[in-house]
C-alpha cells in the first residue's frame, strides 16, 4: 500500500512539473515577423468559411497580439527619442494610438520588399507609424 501511494506521489509530482515547464515555454512566443502576418491576415480574410471558429480567434488574436506589442514599443521608443529632442514620428496633438485600420496596416506593409519581410512587427510597427506620420520639420 506504502509503495503505491509513493509511486503516485512521483507521477503527480512528474506530471506537474511537465505542466510547470509547457506553460513556461508556452508563454515565451517568438515575435511575429512581417511575412507571416501578411499570411496570416491574408488566411483571415479569404478563406474565413474554411477555418473553424477556435481557429479564427486564435489567428486573430495573434495577429492583435503582435500588432499591440509593437505599437506600444514603437510608442515607448518614440517617447524615448522625444524626450531626447528627435522624434522618430510626429502624431497629431491629443491623438491616442495610431488610429489605424487592419487593411491600411497590411497595404503598409505590402509595400516592404519581399526580402525585408523578415523583420518583425516591433520594427514593422515604428515603420508604419514613420509612414502614417511624419514629422516635418519648419525652418
Amino acid at each position: 500500500m506504502r509503495l503505491g501511494l509513493g509511486l503516485r506521489a512521483i507521477v503527480g509530482l512528474c506530471l506537474t512539473m511537465c505542466l510547470i515547464g509547457f506553460s513556461q515555454a508556452t508563454t515565451a512566443r517568438p515575435m511575429m515577423d512581417v511575412a507571416t502576418f501578411l499570411a496570416t491576415h491574408a488566411r483571415l480574410s479569404h478563406s474565413k468559411s474554411e477555418m473553424n471558429v477556435g481557429g479564427a480567434d486564435f489567428y486573430a488574436g495573434a495577429l492583435l497580439r503582435s500588432i499591440g506589442e509593437g505599437g506600444s514599443k514603437a510608442v515607448r521608443a518614440n517617447d524615448l527619442a522625444r524626450r531626447q529632442g528627435h522624434p522618430l514620428f510626429c502624431p497629431p496633438a491629443g491623438s491616442k494610438g495610431f488610429g489605424l485600420n487592419i487593411e491600411e496596416l497590411h497595404a503598409f506593409f505590402d509595400t516592404i520588399p519581399v526580402e525585408q519581410r523578415g523583420m518583425t512587427m516591433d520594427d514593422a510597427m515604428l515603420r508604419f507609424a514613420e509612414h502614417k506620420f511624419p514629422c516635418v520639420i519648419t525652418p
